[in-house]
């Protein structure tokens, strides 16, 4: 799952919005650098990296912001060649075909792009590939796809996750003098969390799809085994339910304000550009300000139900979410 930079290009792009896969590339450049004597350093400015150009020294420059170089000079610098290659930072999500500034001088085949895939059924496939490929750069080998496949489906998605649990499963596997890594040598060191992935919950929410809602809120505390209490991290946690809330509603009132440009709600909120508009300017498009109000509400009465030893907060959740997303159905005279 990565790509060479012992002998980068002129011009290379690498991006995305999975940030572990994205600083794992920055690694492995650092490290060429070093084993090839190239120097690893950062441009933040035009004038930095005019320099940087004219000094010659073999080196592999870091440019995070592809708006101030003009194209016209990244495509003489692309036809002149020389020792100093220039890599494009692109933080959040990142589209190869259509990639921002400079990034369309850059060959194809340069263009590394490293983003969360878009439906369930693309992360847990995600998620399977990043195990087998983990596994293998850490010398060890899965019993079989289904067991990788099972402990995927029970740990969840992040990459993050993933990758830290495979370094559990190096270091048992290491214990044990074997390279095989089974049922019985992985199960006890499970994630117990299984990312009761809420996400999909959260996301729900925002489309406003209630069958979504409840279907996604069973198969998260399913995979919770009753074995902890979700509602605190729902409405406390960073970016479930109530952190999420919070931010649509603090965007709302930004947008009835008059502050509607991407850059600027982004500045505003204190998220990145690409997070606002894959994510929460959906949201608005389909909530009122006034109807963002009253989930908040409604997760501040839940969350002071549970606080207060109510008997069924979770319950009251679901039903008080469910309430807001539905609208109110009239029934025929007479019924």
């Amino acid at each position: 799952m990565s790509w060479s930079w012992v002998k980068p290009g002129p011009l290379s792009l690498v991006g995305g919005s999975e940030p572990l896969l994205v600083s794992r590339q920055l690694i492995l450049a650092r490290a060429a650098c070093r084993a090839t004597g190239r120097v690893f350093t950062e441009a933040r400015s035009l004038d930095e990296l005019d320099c940087l150009l004219l000094d010659g020294s073999l080196a592999l420059v870091i440019v995070r912001d592809l708006s101030w170089w003009p194209v016209g000079e990244a495509k003489a610098h692309v036809k002149a060649g020389g020792p100093v290659s220039v890599v494009g930072l692109v933080e959040g999500e990142l589209d190869k075909a259509k990639p921002p500034g400079w990034g369309s001088e850059v060959p194809p085949a340069s263009r590394m792009a490293f983003n969360r895939p878009g439906t369930r059924r693309e992360q847990e496939a995600f998620a399977l590939r990043f195990l087998l490929a983990e596994a293998k750069d850490l010398g060890l080998e899965w019993a079989s796809e289904d067991l990788a496949s099972q402990v995927a489906l029970r740990v969840g998605t992040d990459p993050g996750v993933l990758a830290f649990e495979c370094l559990k499963y190096q270091m048992a596997a290491e214990a044990a003098g074997t390279k095989t890594l089974t049922s019985a040598l992985v199960g006890p060191l499970l994630y117990e969390a299984a990312e009761a992935d809420w996400r999909p919950l959260v996301a729900s929410i925002g489309a406003r799809d209630v069958k979504a809602l409840l279907r996604h809120a069973y198969r998260a505390q399913g995979a919770l085994k009753g074995s902890q209490d979700p509602l605190m991290l729902l409405l406390r946690g960073r970016g479930l339910v109530g952190d999420s809330a919070v931010a649509w509603l603090q965007a709302s009132l930004l947008r009835d304000g008059g502050l509607s440009d991407p850059e600027a709600l982004a500045g505003a909120l204190g998220q990145p550009r690409w997070l606002v508009e894959r994510e929460i300017l959906p949201v608005l498009a389909l909530w009122s300000t006034g109807e963002l109000r009253a989930l908040v509400g409604a997760l501040a009465r839940v969350e002071e139900a549970t606080v207060s030893g109510a008997p069924s907060p979770w319950v009251g959740l679901l039903s008080g979410v469910a309430r807001i997303l539905s609208p109110p159905v009239s029934c025929p005279p007479g019924l």
